[in-house]
């Protein structure tokens, strides 16, 4: 059995390849089971090529193609939405990680604006954006290439690149004819699950639901994180898309 990872930023990657390692070696129950991790230097996209990355160096997990990781608000109304966050008790667990004295003490002794430029401060470090060219292939390709007759689990984690990463199943075919359709539902049917953070900007949400219910034959669940409830930092509804199998 092989875990195949994706990622185009060369200094994720590597610090991908150390947790590998880490995971692996010693010897450990993965191991023993003879698990197999390849790490791949490119992610996956809606067709193959070159593509700009914003990678921000201080949150590298919220790195994306360019555009799609960028806030969706201006930096004022950013920070006006985490300091209205920051002055309801009930966001607590968000940003004081489990620290309720110094949640009541910020809410009681920080005046406002000095909340807000230390918000500022922060929101600016968080969002700062690097350029870096990189790697794109689509998941057709990578499964004809791997002769993989099946996936047990496909994790998508994108930062809004999810509909382009599962469309990327498509690269070939002809979705005008009936023949196209079909041979994206076969493509499907060879994956067994997909568990993704989906960014639900301008309908998102509903064209991949449909996508993975209509055409791929999945059962579609959704959930969302508590932190996650009314919008992201950036103002986005993020759920966790789970699909499944009836059977």
């Amino acid at each position: 059995q092989a875990i195949y990872c994706f990622e185009p930023v060369d200094r994720t990657r590597h610090a991908l390849m150390e947790n590998v390692k880490r995971t692996l070696d010693p010897a450990t129950p993965l191991r023993a089971a003879g698990t197999i991790v390849r790490v791949q230097d490119y992610g996956l996209g809606r067709e193959t090529g070159t593509i700009t990355f914003d990678v921000r160096p201080h949150a590298p997990a919220c790195s994306g193609a360019e555009g799609l990781a960028a806030s969706a608000m201006n930096r004022d109304a950013q920070v006006a939405r985490i300091v209205d966050k920051m002055r309801d008790p009930e966001n607590d667990d968000m940003w004081a990680k489990g620290k309720p004295r110094m949640a009541s003490a910020v809410r009681a002794l920080v005046p406002t604006f000095m909340l807000k430029a230390g918000v500022g401060l922060w929101v600016d470090y968080y969002n700062k954006v690097e350029k870096e060219e990189v790697k794109l292939d689509t998941i057709a390709n990578f499964m004809q290439r791997e002769h993989l007759d099946h996936v047990d689990l496909l994790k998508v984690d994108v930062e809004g690149a999810e509909e382009d990463v599962l469309m990327g199943m498509a690269d070939g075919l002809d979705l005008e004819s009936q023949g196209g359709i079909a041979e994206l539902k076969e493509r499907w049917s060879r994956v067994g699950a997909i568990v993704m953070e989906l960014h639900d900007v301008d309908g998102r949400l509903h064209r991949v639901r449909h996508l993975l219910e209509s055409v791929g034959g999945f059962r579609v669940d959704l959930e969302q994180e508590e932190v996650f409830k009314g919008g992201d930092a950036q103002g986005v509804d993020v759920w966790n898309v789970l699909a499944t199998r009836e059977d």
